[in-house]
């Protein structure tokens, strides 16, 4: 099984440039972070930092193998260690609350959901040690770990991610209702878990934007929730076909006679994702795909109900037991496999773009503008914020930048650097040359159809001359000499 989790590192690692729609920020980030310490970056004197911020485990972890292997390929091997460490994790977790290994092969499919085909940097690499903190809280139920080893790990998810923090920790206290049931024992096994409150309080009060509390809320409820419960558990993509297949395989262990034992701590995990996955926003205080994110917890959850459970094959499936075993098997590996595939196709497939980035000079400002996002290889837009590939490999400045969140860790000092915001990014034909100070870049990198964005947005602009064109990129460059005034 170890040697199968080392493969699910293989879709993140065959690409140049994997399909992670925000990876592109995140690396682009470090890069910021490890030429303004330790390097000569034309542009450092835009940047600042939050340090008391969550995110710093995993742009750590990448900035510590930055000077190694460069911060692209760096990025690439910490969440290929990520995902690697989430199966890993799931196995320990499974055996320490000796649950049946029948689903040990559907782990290989859990970590290549939303967060991963998103590229949410920190919470991937967040998302293993979650669970890992569980096992250790287990321990520490059982009086095997001290209880300030706990409070370290809250201070460590806490840098890990936020979310992360407060979804185990919930975890955690569900875990804690079992007997003996005096308050203060209850008490006891919690206490370690508020250290988790004035963690979140101070982040919330030291960086929430009144831009962030002024968007609506996105709620997004509806059947379709119901729909992907279970193929969310295993990442499966949402057709007939995986709401067939995806409940089928969790009634497996029920099918070879395992008997959960119904305890509290055994069933509100499982309750609680539930009420979670149906109910919670997709969007709050700006942060996109709230709930979405948490179906790598699902199977998690699911297997809390096999703690310690008994076991009788009955016989009239005695003799389809390895049949059945074989299918979540199957399931992880054909998930892995449809990854991996994936990621080949993407590399052939965005192959115009280093073309086309051969062009460009490096230590240069440039706008990316994606009028088409999306891609046969993912399920997300993974092309929407791939122009910012270019401001890692040559160190130059790509906008739109997530250095126009104040909040983030890494962010502009004067946030009028840039006019470029967020809804330019998904709308780029509303790039105006005048409005947008169009004078500030040196080459424009747009993706775009064939009769699309990069044959309207130039034309006759003289300001602006044509470069190169591969495979839908398209890079055009600032022609010079261009003042404010034109």
């Amino acid at each position: 099984m170890l040697a199968a989790a080392l493969l699910c590192a293989l879709p993140v690692l065959i690409p140049t440039f994997p399909p992670l729609t925000d990876l592109p920020q995140h690396v682009a980030s470090v890069m910021v972070l490890h030429e303004v310490h330790f390097g000569s970056f034309v542009f450092a004197d835009m940047f600042a930092f939050n340090w008391f911020r969550p995110y710093w485990t995993g742009y750590g972890l990448v900035w510590l193998l930055t000077p190694i292997f460069g911060v692209v390929w760096a990025g690439k091997i910490v969440i290929g260690l990520s995902v690697v460490g989430l199966v890993i994790a799931l196995l320990l977790l499974r055996r320490e609350i000796n649950a049946p290994a029948i689903l040990d092969g559907a782990f290989l499919a859990v970590p290549f959901g939303f967060a991963y085909e998103w590229g949410f940097l920190s919470f991937i690499v967040a998302a293993p040690f979650g669970v890992l903190f569980l096992v250790h809280y287990l321990r520490y139920l059982k009086g095997q770990v001290h209880w300030l080893w706990m409070i370290a790990w809250m201070v460590f998810l806490f840098f890990g991610h936020l979310l992360i923090l407060a979804f185990t920790c919930v975890i955690a206290s569900l875990l804690a209702l079992r007997a003996p049931w005096e308050i203060r024992t209850l008490l006891g096994r919690v206490a370690p878990l508020m250290v988790s409150i004035p963690l979140g309080l101070g982040w919330i009060l030291s960086s929430v934007e009144p831009r962030s509390v002024s968007i609506p809320i996105d709620w997004q409820l509806g059947f379709h929730r119901v729909a992907k419960f279970a193929p969310d558990m295993l990442s499966m993509d949402y057709s007939i076909m995986s709401m067939a297949l995806a409940p089928a395989v969790l009634l497996i262990p029920f099918v070879l006679g395992v008997r959960p034992k119904i305890k509290a701590c055994n069933v509100l995990p499982l309750i609680f994702y539930l009420a979670f996955m149906l109910f919670v926003p997709s969007t709050v205080f700006a942060n996109f795909g709230t709930y979405e994110r948490f179906q790598i917890y699902g199977l998690m959850c699911f297997l809390f109900l096999f703690a310690d459970a008994d076991q009788e094959v009955p016989e009239s499936v005695a003799r389809f037991v390895q049949v059945l075993l074989l299918i979540p098997v199957l399931v992880g590996v054909l998930q892995l496999s449809r990854m991996t595939m994936k990621s080949y196709g993407f590399d052939k497939e965005s192959s115009g773009f280093h073309e086309v980035m051969a062009y460009m000079e490096p230590e240069k400002r440039a706008l990316g503008l994606v009028e088409v996002a999306v891609t046969e290889f993912a399920r997300s837009p993974a092309y929407l914020h791939f122009p910012v590939w270019y401001q890692s490999v040559h160190k130059g400045l790509v906008d739109f930048n997530f250095a126009a969140y104040r909040s983030l860790n890494v962010y502009f000092k004067n946030q009028d650097e840039s006019r470029i915001y967020d809804g330019l990014a998904f709308n780029p034909e509303l790039f105006d040359f005048d409005t947008h100070e169009g004078y500030l870049y040196d080459y424009f990198l747009i993706r775009s159809s064939d009769n699309g964005l990069a044959q309207k947005l130039f034309a006759g602009d003289s300001r602006v001359r044509f470069v190169h064109q591969s495979r839908g990129w398209y890079l055009f460059r600032r022609s010079n000499p261009v003042s404010k005034d034109g």
